[in-house]
């Protein structure tokens, strides 16, 4: 029996030898296919972060560009506050209770950006790729739209 059995594996050497090679080499195609699939989830996660990264500078920088604005309107209303107590009081100036100056307007409208931006930002976190770009974009023109309401802020004449 034993003999039977070494004529058989002595005659069959190279077919048992390639299935040998050809099982090794399966597992090692599978151990590259498990290194590739973690590889490739590690490289989007890291995408993710960095595009998370680059979407809260984006915010941050709406964010500032909404204090500078405020700054922006104060020095406007203490130069508008300065120019009044410069001119003469008259009676036929009528400033209602209720009217908002133009810096308010501005400032207002500064804030609602703000407030639009930061309600589209809640879930930042749980964002995937695509709504993380589009809240970036939007970010970029919220921050390029509160920046140019300064332009619609005069000074006194």
């Amino acid at each position: 029996m034993i003999d039977t059995f070494l004529d058989w594996i002595t005659r069959q050497w190279f077919e048992i030898g390639s299935f040998a090679v050809t099982c090794a080499a399966l597992f090692y195609a599978h151990l590259a296919y498990r290194v590739g699939k973690s590889g490739l989830e590690q490289t989007k996660q890291a995408e993710l972060n960095t595009l998370r990264i680059q979407t809260k500078a984006a915010l941050n920088d709406a964010r500032q560009a909404q204090v500078s604005l405020e700054l922006t309107c104060q020095v406007f209303r203490a130069n508008w506050a300065s120019h009044a107590r410069k001119q003469p009081l008259t009676l036929s100036r009528h400033v209602g209770l209720f009217d908002r100056s133009p810096i308010d307007k501005v400032q207002f409208e500064g804030r609602q950006f703000l407030q639009e931006l930061d309600a589209s930002s809640a879930t930042l976190d749980e964002m995937d790729l695509q709504a993380l770009e589009a809240l970036g974009q939007q970010a970029k023109a919220i921050s390029l739209a509160i920046q140019s309401l300064a332009g619609k802020l005069e000074l006194p004449s």
